[in-house]
């Protein structure tokens, strides 16, 4: 029996006309009701106006994460308990899910006019869906795939519980943080700088990056050595190096470039003071393989695969880098919400988050308190931090050192 009659023939000509009337042609549905027949009717009606569909379930239980999944203009759903209607909706809202709802009672007789009448109004706003809210990194709750249920342990990584090895692990971290608030205290203002100066680079690159690589140019290369650019920004903070032979931060001049062949001293230099330095392990071997790309002829295909591993890499590092500053920004300040009685800032949490993982600061991450005592003692109290970093040779020095010899650096 057919629970709607011709109710829904008539329906669906206003829902049409409404479509119209709001100059919008399609819309994605969510269906969430217990009963099978209801769902599979309610889908064909709505198949009917060329609407899609895009998910038909037993249960609202799962509200958010369906909303999330298919993102759709409008959601069917059955919830006899009114109680739990505004909640539901509220939550939506209150998490930035601007989805409208319309809940499907038990239809019979003055009951089902009245729904259709509710549906109606709440149609003439679904079409006219609201705009989109820009990506905030201060409010944020990701809702995963089940799908990933299956790789919960390597999903633990996100967040890890980690002791320190042994005291000298636990102290090496400790050096590490304290020599590069100790570089900051001498090379944060050049840093910053520095930062400036490679975003601006970089908003410039972006486009005539993108055009050689459409065209499969061996101009892609510039990304090279854009990349080391990146990385000087870090190295303002390592003990040692010589800010006057980092890469320079920007082209000779606004109106000239220069494509080197083989990576320069410059970015060899750079390199070598992370690699000697040491970051994050499984990504050492990879930013040295960086030095070495080069055109030899690829034909496209492989081209395109090197272009996008340098694309990566840059989009990666000019994160990483505007982090770093960030963290020993707010290290020099001894902010006092830094990590003290609660958690700063979603986006200082994060760039604390980046700096330390980058650098293999494992415990510290897991333990930020201890960032801004460690700060504290450095910066006011003038502890002296004990030599267990390793320092960056003389550039002149380095001069001697082939790529190839760089491969024994940065080993722990």
């Amino acid at each position: 029996m057919d629970l709607f009659g011709e109710h829904h023939t008539h329906l669906a000509r206003r829902i049409s006309k409404i479509c119209k009337q709001k100059k919008i042609k399609l819309m994605k549905l969510i269906i969430l009701h217990p009963d099978k027949v209801t769902r599979e009717i309610l889908c064909s009606h709505v198949r009917s106006l060329d609407h899609a569909v895009v998910h038909a379930s037993a249960s609202s239980f799962q509200i958010m994460h369906d909303v999330a999944k298919h993102r759709p203009h409008l959601v069917l759903a059955d919830e006899p308990e009114l109680r739990l209607r505004a909640p539901i909706q509220e939550t939506l809202e209150k998490m930035g899910l601007h989805v409208h709802i319309l809940w499907i009672p038990a239809l019979s007789g003055d009951d089902l006019k009245k729904w259709a009448s509710e549906q109606l109004y709440a149609l003439r706003h679904a079409t006219a869906p609201r705009p989109l809210s820009p990506y905030t990194a201060d409010q944020r709750l990701v809702i995963r795939d089940d799908a990933y249920g299956v790789f919960e342990d390597g999903l633990k990584r996100n967040f890890p519980e980690v002791e320190p090895e042994n005291d000298a692990a636990f102290a090496h971290e400790l050096a590490t943080y304290a020599r590069h608030v100790e570089g900051a205290t001498a090379h944060h203002a050049a840093a910053q700088h520095h930062l400036h100066q490679v975003i601006v680079t970089d908003q410039g690159l972006r486009v005539e990056a993108t055009y050689r690589a459409i065209h499969s140019s061996h101009k892609i290369f510039w990304l090279r050595e854009h990349i080391f650019r990146w990385i000087g920004v870090l190295a303002h903070y390592l003990p040692g190096v010589e800010l006057e032979y980092l890469p320079p931060p920007a082209p000779p001049s606004p109106k000239l470039d220069y494509l080197h062949y083989s990576s320069p001293p410059e970015s060899c230099y750079a390199a070598a003071a992370l690699l000697i330095h040491g970051f994050k392990p499984s990504w050492m071997l990879s930013l040295r393989s960086i030095l070495e790309q080069k055109f030899i002829g690829q034909d496209e295909e492989t081209l395109l695969q090197e272009t996008l591993t340098l694309a990566g890499w840059s989009f990666l590092l000019r994160e990483i880098a505007i982090a770093q500053v960030r963290v020993m920004h707010h290290a020099l300040k001894l902010d006092p919400s830094f990590y003290t009685e609660k958690l700063p800032a979603r986006a200082l949490h994060r760039a604390t988050g980046i700096y330390c993982d980058f650098w293999n600061l494992r415990y510290l991450r897991t333990n930020p308190h201890l960032l801004i005592q460690v700060a504290k003692g450095v910066v006011k109290d003038r502890i002296r931090v004990p030599d267990t970093v390793p320092v960056v040779p003389h550039f002149h020095q380095f001069l001697g050192t082939t790529i190839r010899e760089m491969k024994g650096q940065g080993k722990k």
